[in-house]
């Protein structure tokens, strides 16, 4: 098996890959990717999850924020030259996902550049896929939020905007380079240390579903190439570590 951490939102800078990494994918038998990433999987998921962010009739996101937070979202919209009726519909697990997207390609960096679909295009009539999350998987992650977890969610992601172009250097950097402790501190610490809600929910769960679905292909046959977002790769309850746990012995290439 070959794991790959994702970068999902990237740019022409990250290509081509380097030859390592095309060689295991090219020897592998099957694509696992985090979630199905054909059109049809794609369009679900954006139908899904604009339903499941947003509020009721009736219902909005100002009456949910406390005011530090408030406050924090009207001068983001402001730089942006937007009010808070762009987003008032919408749940903040929403918000701070729209946020962090229109920044990133304010920036260069888009979604169809990101390794993940760079890989589901390849592999069209070559390999077999698979996927260790449902659509519906990950609809239920932000979905099942409490409003504190999101309310940590968007203030994180407030917090953190005007960082976001240095971030995603860094991050290119230390994905380039194989560096996963910096990876770590940079991508996964901030949520450990500060939101720990926030991060059970978005990294401990579900890395432990996703190691025993990679553990399930580790006992059967063929060659997996499997790509999962780097920040679930790495750390204390990263999936490299939980496979540590159970016996296995990744080797860094």
């Amino acid at each position: 098996m070959h794991l790959l951490g994702s970068v999902h939102v990237a740019s022409q800078a990250v290509y081509p890959l380097d030859s390592k990494i095309e060689s295991a994918f090219d020897r592998a038998d099957t694509l696992v990717l985090e979630m199905p990433m054909d059109d049809a999987s794609q369009l679900q998921a954006a139908q899904k999850l604009a339903s499941a962010g947003t509020y009721p009739v009736g219902d909005s996101i100002d009456a949910h924020l406390k005011s530090e937070v408030s406050d924090l979202l009207q001068r983001q919209l402001t730089r942006r030259a937007a009010t808070l009726d762009r987003v008032r519909s919408f749940r903040p697990w929403l918000v701070a996902v729209m946020l962090t997207l229109d920044e990133m390609q304010r920036l260069g960096y888009r979604t169809d550049l990101g390794i993940d679909i760079y890989f589901a295009e390849k592999a069209k009539n070559r390999k077999r896929l698979s996927a260790l999350e449902t659509v519906d998987e990950q609809v239920a992650l932000f979905a099942g939020m409490t409003e504190g977890v999101q309310e940590g969610m968007l203030k994180e992601t407030l917090i953190r905007l005007g960082d976001v172009e240095e971030d995603m250097k860094r991050a290119l950097l230390f994905w380039r380079t194989g560096d996963t402790k910096a990876m770590d501190e940079l991508l996964v610490a901030p949520l450990r240390k500060d939101y720990p809600d926030l991060y059970q929910s978005l990294f401990v769960e579900r890395n432990r579903k996703m190691t025993a679905a990679i553990e399930g292909y580790l006992k059967s046959t063929g060659e997996y190439f499997v790509v999962v977002g780097a920040g679930h790769l790495v750390g204390p309850a990263g999936i490299l570590e939980l496979l540590r746990g159970k016996g296995y012995a990744p080797v860094q290439e």
